[in-house]
Order: structure tokens, then C-alpha cells, then sequence
């Protein structure tokens, strides 16, 4: 079937750049000693002097560091839309090697909603041949299988893997997935604290590691090092473990 490749890593770690970068700017913003030092090296200058009083540059001062603490709020938002996009992508990644693997499992995401499995005989004449029709049809699969609530995605990939679904972890990733699209619909960016944005994260890694089980049962070649508990490396269907 040619090269096929769950890279689970690359978006382990998309996911965790997110996070690391909020991390650095929520650090910078809330020491005292950075934000002096940040408004310190800056200089203030009035068109007209009576009105540059012996307060104005504390006023500025404050204003700045008010300011910055504000963008923090959009940061925090826009990390936690980042941080799901990683789901999403690696979601689709994933079933998109699965069906390459599997191409039976694709039977529910092909063909019309009373002719399931069914393919036009006109796309596979035009496709050429076999291995070429089995990647566009996992394309397109998996871009059905990657949509709707986060976990009926994820109970979806747990269904055809065989593996029992986390009814806590589809709850969380589905309460996520509420919040981001409230960022994103209704702008709603404030009242995220740096715990909130860290549970995020700890929700989508774990989700990432529940695709990279399924995966392993699978054996779909890939990049499984960001594995919980185990390093892991699949390739060319042999799985190598060890004790992290």
C-alpha cells in the first residue's frame, strides 16, 4: 500500500508547543521583576509638556503592564484552539492510516446513506488502479470519520480498533471542544487561568495517546515515542517497546 505513517510525535508535540509557548508569556507577564524591567525600556514623550505631569509615566507604566496581562487572555484562547486543531489534524492522520491498513473499515464513510460501501464505477476507472483508489477513498474517509464531537471521534477510532471507550476522557475532550467553540464563534477569549489552559492540554495529550493505542492494535506503522509509560516505534509492522 506504499508508505504509511501515523506520526502520533509530530502532533504529541504541536500540542505541547502550544502550551509551552502560553507558559513562557503567562511567566514573562506575571513577574514583577520582567514587567519593570519591560516598562523601565520604555520612554514617553507629551506634544504638549503642561499636560505631561509627575504621574504620567507611573499612569503609562500601569497601562502598559495592564495591556499586556489583557493580551494574555486572548493568548490563553487562541493556545486552546491551537491545542485542538493538533486533535483534530492527528485524527484525522490517524484514520486516514487506518483505512490504508484496513481499507474494509472505510465501508460506513463510503457510498450514500442506503448504499453504505458502495463506490461509483466511473471513480474507479478514473482512479487507474487499486493502490491509488484506496488512498483517495482513505482521504476522504477519513475526513467523514474526523468530524463532529471530538468524542464520537474518538469512540469511533476505539469502535473499529476493538478497544473499550473512556467515558471520562470523551466527556472532557467533548467539554473542550464546547469551550473552543465558544472562542471561536462568540469571541468569548477572557477568564482563562494558566491551570485551565495546563488541564487542556493534559486532555489532548491523553487523547492523543488513546489514538496512539489504537494504532498499536492495529499495527499501523508510525511514530509512537510520546507514548505514556512506553517508548514506542512502529514500522513496517514490527513494534518495538521499552520501559521508558
Amino acid at each position: 500500500m506504499g508508505s504509511v505513517n501515523f506520526n502520533a510525535d509530530l502532533w504529541y508535540w504541536k500540542a505541547l508547543e502550544d502550551f509551552i509557548a502560553y507558559k513562557d508569556i503567562h511567566e514573562f507577564v506575571s513577574s514583577k521583576s520582567a514587567m519593570k524591567a519591560h516598562t523601565n525600556s520604555m520612554s514617553y514623550s507629551s506634544l504638549v509638556s503642561d499636560s505631561h505631569t509627575s504621574e504620567t509615566e507611573i499612569k503609562l507604566a500601569e497601562f502598559s503592564e495592564d495591556s499586556l496581562k489583557g493580551s494574555l487572555d486572548h493568548f490563553a484562547a487562541l493556545t486552546i484552539v491551537g491545542m485542538c486543531a493538533s486533535f483534530e489534524v492527528a485524527a484525522k492522520d490517524f484514520f486516514r492510516n487506518l483505512f490504508m491498513v484496513h481499507p474494509e473499515y472505510m465501508h460506513e464513510y463510503i457510498g450514500a446513506e442506503k448504499q453504505k460501501g458502495q463506490i461509483p464505477l466511473l471513480d474507479i476507472v478514473n482512479m487507474g488502479d487499486y493502490k491509488k483508489l484506496i488512498e483517495d477513498l482513505s482521504l476522504k474517509s477519513a475526513s467523514i470519520a474526523s468530524k463532529g464531537k471530538y468524542g464520537m471521534v474518538l469512540a469511533r477510532a476505539h469502535k473499529l480498533c476493538g478497544l473499550e471507550k473512556d467515558e471520562k476522557i470523551v466527556g472532557q475532550i467533548n467539554k473542550i471542544q464546547g469551550d473552543r467553540n465558544k472562542i471561536v464563534h462568540e469571541k468569548k477569549v477572557v477568564g482563562r487561568k494558566v491551570s485551565d489552559v495546563a488541564e487542556v492540554h493534559a486532555v489532548i495529550a491523553e487523547c492523543l495517546e488513546a489514538l496512539i493505542k489504537c494504532a498499536i492494535q492495529k499495527k499501523i506503522d508510525g511514530r509512537y515515542t510520546c507514548f505514556t509509560g512506553e517508548n514506542v516505534f512502529v514500522a513496517d509492522n514490527l513494534i518495538v517497546a521499552s520501559d521508558s
